[in-house]
């Protein structure tokens, strides 16, 4: 991924264009676009309550009862 298409990636999400600019940045030879674009979309995702820790073996809860 290019930088230029990370930081367009960034504020289709929300980000605007000088904080995209700053996570861009963040990127050095060790590290690529995808990888931190990747990671920003996982803290964006928990930080809107998208994705929940382990929750491996929890019962989903029904909205109603057909029986009730």
């Amino acid at each position: 991924m290019t930088r230029k298409r990370m930081i367009k990636l960034l504020m289709s999400v929300g980000c605007d264009r000088n904080n995209a600019v700053k996570a861009a940045n963040l990127c050095d030879g060790s590290t690529s676009h995808a990888e931190i674009y990747h990671e920003l979309c996982e803290a964006f995702a928990k930080v809107l309550g998208i994705l929940h820790d382990d929750m491996t073996g929890d019962v989903a809860g029904m909205v109603g009862s057909v029986y009730g």
